[in-house]
């Protein structure tokens, strides 16, 4: 996705443009109504308090012990970022040349200064009382019922298609490396695996998104080792590209590099705004980083012959002949992106489980996990799945 999503290339760039320039002016639209509106007086949250803690003083111990922490919040921007849209990062570098390397450090830009935009408005709204405001809580804000609906739904939208992208390439990535093992087992078994992963709270899970990012990085690293194995590098150095094609280059970033829809879960597991803006500073910043050198290095050794997947290079010389002991790495490679990608099926079905529970009048505990958690996933998996 990862998505990196499943969606189709067109549909996918235009919905990811429409949303980035249509994102400040909405974010700044509810922040507007947010303030506009009264909000409880220090007196009147003082006389609340007691009255709250008396019925959740132990709900309330236990839930303060599922707060994230910048650092695991990070690891889970981390999952989130290094999707499967990373492989298609040098890419960007053979269209535009090396230019798209501030391209990169501009789509992580913007994509820092909308969420510290949307952190100011979830505090807001909660500042007025809401419980666990989200996108949809923002756009009844700033344009009324019809607006919420359409704006949930699009991230709803948004979010299954990184699950579906998620599944559809690891269903056919597995398949590709076991003999004998069809789409619909791996299906199955990473659907039942994702019910049970579910019930990890979100703090004990960060350490899994980490190790989830370590694994794509280490396909990448995969994809360097096997550019080392070349005969001959392309050494791709062109400053530039064709200019018709940065607008593509630039939808392509954003796309790999916008996981707007499951900020709120983060705002809501950390201690404060601040600490969300810390964590999805590092994410965004690590994120740039990495793609800036990954894509141009990869560049620089396959030069024009870089695919759309990078990882069809694996194992291939420039002219798509196989290298030696290339099909080893290949395996290697599919086996790190397939933890990759089962890792990160439970993050992105959160918000799905969430919306369920308020649905059905459940109030899931701060941090997500229990038994509460795996059965709301449940249908939610099937329905990916």
């Amino acid at each position: 996705c990862g998505g990196g999503g499943g969606g189709g290339p067109c549909a996918q760039q235009g919905e990811e443009e429409a949303g980035v320039e249509a994102a400040p002016t909405l974010l700044l639209a509810v922040a507007a109504a947010a303030d506009s509106k009264p909000r409880r007086s220090a007196k009147a949250a003082v006389a609340a308090a007691p009255a709250a803690a008396k019925g959740d003083e132990g709900q309330g111990e236990g839930e303060e012990g599922q707060v994230l922490t910048v650092a695991e919040a990070s690891y889970t921007m981390a999952n989130y970022l290094m999707n499967f849209g990373i492989f298609s990062v040098p890419l960007v570098f053979a269209r535009s040349g090396l230019a798209a390397a501030p391209l990169v450090f501009f789509a992580a830009g913007a994509c820092i200064f909308t969420a510290r935009m949307l952190g100011a408005v979830l505090d807001a709204l909660s500042s007025q009382g809401a419980d666990r405001p989200g996108y949809r809580e923002a756009a009844l804000a700033a344009g009324g019922p019809w607006l919420a609906g359409c704006v949930h739904a699009t991230c709803l939208l948004e979010l299954a298609t990184y699950a579906w992208g998620n599944l559809i390439v690891l269903g056919h990535t597995l398949a590709d490396l076991v003999p004998g093992l069809g789409f619909a087992q791996v299906a199955v078994a990473s659907t039942l695996l994702g019910v049970v992963l579910s019930a990890i709270p979100d703090k004990a899970y960060s350490y899994i998104s980490l190790l989830s990012a370590i694994c794509i990085s280490t396909s990448c690293a995969l994809v360097l080792r096997s550019g080392w194995e070349l005969p001959v590098w392309a050494q791709g150095d062109r400053p530039s590209g064709d200019l018709s094609l940065l607008p593509t280059s630039l939808a392509m970033l954003i796309f790999t590099s916008a996981c707007h829809p499951v900020l709120p879960s983060i705002f809501h597991n950390v201690r404060s705004r601040a600490d969300f803006d810390r964590a999805t500073r590092n994410g965004w910043v690590f994120w740039a980083v990495f793609s800036a050198a990954f894509g141009a290095a990869v560049y620089y050794m396959f030069g024009d012959s870089v695919q759309v997947i990078v990882t069809r290079n694996i194992g291939r010389t420039l002219d798509r002949k196989p290298l030696p002991d290339g099909r080893g790495l290949a395996a290697l490679s599919a086996g790190w992106i397939s933890l990759k990608l089962q890792g990160a099926q439970v993050p992105v079905s959160r918000p799905f489980a969430e919306a369920l529970a308020q649905a059905l009048g459940y109030q899931l505990p701060r941090g997500n996990g229990g038994l509460l958690s795996a059965a709301l996933s449940l249908p939610v998996m099937v329905a990916v799945g």
